[in-house]
């Protein structure tokens, strides 16, 4: 048997037992955090349809970059709770930070909701912690890198 096909065989059976979630979340603490915050917010009214752990190439710590991202439930009767919450930057910053300092090496939090472009973003900053993504505007003809700590604004 050939080497290289047989390292992606291992590599995706390995994925295929265990998902990419808990390939990136590995960490027994961040997994009681996560699921902490989610009771908490449930208790608020504020359902959570998904927490999604996925890599971000425009990190620019070398051994952090990985982002978390909270989608809320949006359905009729979910939605004032989920856009009050969403609308409480002081809350998803406290929660953002918490993941931040728990979760290594998650270095941003996105909170989103369902069927929507509505998200706020929070970055890790050397020196100066978790901070809301600033807006960038979208320029249809321009630049649309986004450097870290920015955001596409609506």
């Amino acid at each position: 048997m050939n080497k290289p096909f047989f390292l992606f065989l291992l590599i995706s059976c390995f994925l295929a037992i265990f998902p990419i979630d808990s390939v990136f979340a590995d960490n027994t603490k961040c997994k009681l955090t996560i699921q902490e915050i989610r009771s908490s917010l449930e208790e608020k009214k504020i359902y959570i349809k998904s927490v999604t752990f996925r890599l971000n190439s425009s990190s620019p710590y070398r051994n952090a970059n990985q982002e978390v991202i909270f989608v809320l439930s949006g359905g009729r009767f979910e939605n004032q709770k989920s856009l009050d919450f969403l609308n409480s930057r002081k809350l998803q910053l406290d929660i953002a930070s918490q993941v931040v300092e728990v979760c290594d090496p998650v270095v941003r939090v996105v909170f989103g909701l369902d069927h929507s472009d509505f998200t706020n973003g929070y970055s890790y900053h050397k020196g100066m912690g978790v901070r809301k993504d600033e807006c960038s505007e979208y320029q249809p003809r321009g630049n649309n890198y986004l450097n870290w700590g920015e955001e596409r604004c609506l």
